[in-house]
C-alpha cells in the first residue's frame, strides 16, 4: 500500500472519529408529513398452502423442475425437498441435506437450475 494512501485512511478514521454520534431518542418527530396510505395498493394474491397435509420447515424459495412434474423447495435448515405438482402431495421428498455436507447448520435460500438442465442436470444452490 502505498504511503499516500495510508496516510488518506488515516486521516479519514481520525475525521469520522471526531464527528458526534447522533442519537435517535433526542430527534424531534417528524409530524408535518401529509401521506397517508401506501404508494401502491395491495397485490391482488392471496397466500393459501401449497397442500392442507403437507407441513415444511421455513421454506424460502419454491422452483419448478424442468422437464419434470415437480417442485423443489430449499428450506432454511439447510434440506432441500422435492414435491409433485399437485394438491394432493402428502410427503416431500429429501433431495439433499447440505447439513450432511457442511458438517454444521446451513441455509439454502435458492435453488437455480442451469438453462440446459435437462440435458447437464446441473444445479446450483447459492
Amino acid at each position: 500500500m502505498k504511503s499516500s494512501t495510508l496516510l488518506q485512511l488515516s486521516a479519514a478514521l481520525l475525521i469520522s472519529a471526531s464527528i458526534p454520534e447522533t442519537n435517535a431518542d433526542v430527534r424531534a418527530p417528524w409530524t408535518t408529513s401529509r401521506i397517508q396510505g401506501t404508494p401502491f395498493p395491495p397485490a391482488p394474491f392471496k397466500i393459501r398452502p401449497l397442500s392442507p397435509t403437507l407441513k415444511l420447515n421455513r421454506p424460502t424459495s419454491i422452483e419448478d423442475i424442468p422437464g419434470a412434474n415437480r417442485l423443489i423447495i430449499s428450506e432454511i435448515g439447510g434440506k432441500i425437498h422435492s414435491i409433485p405438482k399437485n394438491a394432493a402431495a402428502t410427503q416431500a421428498d429429501l433431495v439433499i441435506d447440505l447439513t450432511t455436507i457442511t458438517g454444521s447448520s446451513a441455509t439454502a435460500f435458492d435453488t437455480e437450475f442451469h438453462p440446459r438442465f435437462a440435458d447437464n442436470r446441473f444445479t446450483s444452490i447459492p
